[in-house]
């Protein structure tokens, strides 16, 4: 679950770290009197590189504020539509810092990183000016930990004690809303000597957000088709593509991606079953309103392809043997694999412009095939 700009600082913002005064709006006739200009005009999407597709821009009076969110609400960055921006008051910075905490799951830790190299991608900033430190859960943060983090980094010092506090923060915000990731990019000295979040990502574990009831009816950007798969137990997103894919889990789903890539198709929306194939009550109003979902989103060719180590394939294709009755305008390709597997041919033989495949390649391929075909 990926949290908004906005929603990200309002979070930062109760763990006492500072961020610009500012408004959320989705119309230009938004009152700016209390703030004072020049303004950031930042579009709220949930992608990167938001300032280079313009999505970010400074005004310098409330006409040419008026003007700039006229012409971003609307737009599209990245293939999604801008609905909302955060108008903040710019800040003088002096110094752009970097700071983050995050899962590091190769050391089966949480690390605090800190660099003086703030404002760009961490994957840019040079290794040896990038600086962390393990941090043990069942202890927290340490005042030596936070010295050691920050012993690289050239700051001035009379600011250094409200940097530590804005890691030690940022750490709480981590540990305590069950993230994977809070970071602070960049984290800036004000000309005022104030410490300030201008930007914040904040990752939190979907496996936790029933611990905490405030996110649960937080704006996820989530398309119709993606609220919907996720009503059914499903995960789905929405891709604009000709392909409709439905597979047994997230490693499966992107190597299925891969191979139809290969084999030059073009990708449609997908659909990752996880645990609701364990469910057999619930079975066949899975995959009914999964196949009712991606025919909404006019996918050329749907594409089952699973392997159940667990659940039983029989189940499953009894499900689409029943989902597709009356569906014959949409060709199916189905490779179901692993327990109960002898049975799919049996049962879905007799449907009819269902095809079954043997292989892995052989389902990418024909569904590859099928939408050549149909152009």
């Amino acid at each position: 679950m990926r949290l908004y700009e906005y929603t990200s600082k309002d979070l930062l913002s109760k763990f006492g770290i500072p961020t610009p005064k500012g408004i959320l709006t989705s119309s230009s006739s938004t009152s700016f009197e209390h703030l004072q200009f020049p303004v950031v005009i930042k579009a709220q999407v949930l992608v990167g590189g938001r300032g280079k597709a313009g999505g970010i821009k400074v005004a310098a009076s409330p006409s040419d504020a008026t003007v700039i969110i006229n012409k971003m609400i609307g737009s599209e960055i990245e293939g999604i539509k801008v609905q909302k921006v955060l108008v903040e008051e710019k800040a003088e910075v002096v110094q752009e810092l970097y700071l983050s905490s995050y899962m590091d799951r190769a050391r089966s830790t949480t690390v605090l990183m800190a660099s003086e190299y703030g404002g760009v991608e961490i994957e840019k900033t040079p290794y040896r000016r990038i600086f962390n430190v393990e941090v043990n859960p069942l202890i927290g943060t340490q005042d030596y930990m936070i010295h050691r983090l920050l012993s690289g980094i050239n700051v001035n010092q009379g600011i250094r004690t409200s940097i530590a506090m804005v890691a030690q923060n940022l750490y709480r915000v981590f540990n305590d809303c069950d993230a994977e990731l809070v970071e602070i990019n960049p984290l800036a000295v004000t000309s005022q000597g104030q410490i300030m979040a201008l930007d914040a990502k904040i990752l939190i574990d979907d496996n936790a957000i029933f611990r905490h009831p405030d996110f649960q009816n937080l704006d996820r950007g989530m398309t119709e088709f993606e609220k919907k798969t996720r009503e059914l137990g499903v995960n789905g997103v929405e891709i604009n593509g000709e392909i409709g894919i439905v597979t047994s889990g997230a490693g499966c789903l992107m190597a299925t991606m891969d191979n139809i890539r290969s084999f030059g198709g073009d990708l449609g929306p997908t659909i990752d079953l996880g645990g609701s194939v364990f469910n057999t009550d619930t079975i066949d109003n899975v995959i009914l309103g999964c196949v009712s979902e991606l025919k909404k989103l006019q996918a050329k060719v749907i594409l089952f392809n699973a392997y159940f180590q667990l659940a039983r394939s029989d189940f499953v294709a009894r499900a689409i043997a029943s989902s597709f009755k009356g569906t014959d305008d949409i060709p199916i390709v189905v490779r179901l694999k692993g327990r109960a597997d002898h049975e799919v041919r049996r049962i879905l033989s007799g449907c009819s412009n269902v095809f079954l495949a043997g292989s892995f390649d052989e389902a990418c391929e024909k569904a590859v095939e099928l939408v050549k075909g149909s152009d």
